[in-house]
């Protein structure tokens, strides 16, 4: 990719995710932009630019994701915050857009542990799938594709999170084949 394309992708992407944050609660956490590639669940590159903070704060982080594919292009707010069960709540809202229109809609809620608490092992649990729009695909086909990649990709730093759940977006919206 050109350094003219990513430059695009990077002021296109602010400028998109921007509006996604527009009214929403903030927290006092600065958030950074950044623009590269991550993998999708199936292995396939993609370019993306976020917007996330560097730590996840005391009263929880949000960010924000775009990746444009050609003629549509995925983007969606990511929100992480402790709960008072001693574990970590995830909610990732995207969207496929295609020229303008939201063609596909999906949200979902995975809670998993601090990643400070000490413990052999560590997993993440799906709470709840919410589709608004499921466009040309089934419905159910999109839930279980959520239902396999979105645990999966939901720990880490608020810019580890932000990528992953970029990628669940890209893989359940765009294909929803798993």
């Amino acid at each position: 990719m050109s350094l003219d394309a990513l430059d695009s992708l990077s002021r296109t992407g602010l400028e998109v995710m921007t509006k996604l944050l527009e009214g929403r609660e903030q927290t006092r956490l600065p958030l950074q932009q950044f623009t590269g590639a991550a993998s999708r669940p199936d292995h396939r590159l993609f370019y993306l630019t976020i917007l996330a903070p560097e730590q996840a704060g005391p009263d929880g982080w949000k960010g924000a994701f775009y990746a444009p594919f050609g003629h549509f292009h995925i983007c969606g707010t990511v929100q992480g915050a402790a709960t008072d069960r001693g574990s970590v709540s995830l909610t990732a809202e995207t969207r496929l857009v295609v020229g303008g229109r939201d063609l596909v809609t999906a949200n979902w809620t995975v809670v998993g542990p601090d990643e400070r608490q000490l413990a052999p092992n560590h997993a993440c649990l799906l709470e709840s799938i919410e589709i608004g729009r499921s466009g040309p695909h089934v419905e159910e086909d999109i839930r279980r594709c959520i239902a396999r990649h979105a645990p999966e990709r939901a720990s880490g730093t608020p810019k580890a999170v932000v990528t992953f759940q970029c990628a669940v977006a890209a893989a359940c919206l765009i294909e929803a084949i798993c």
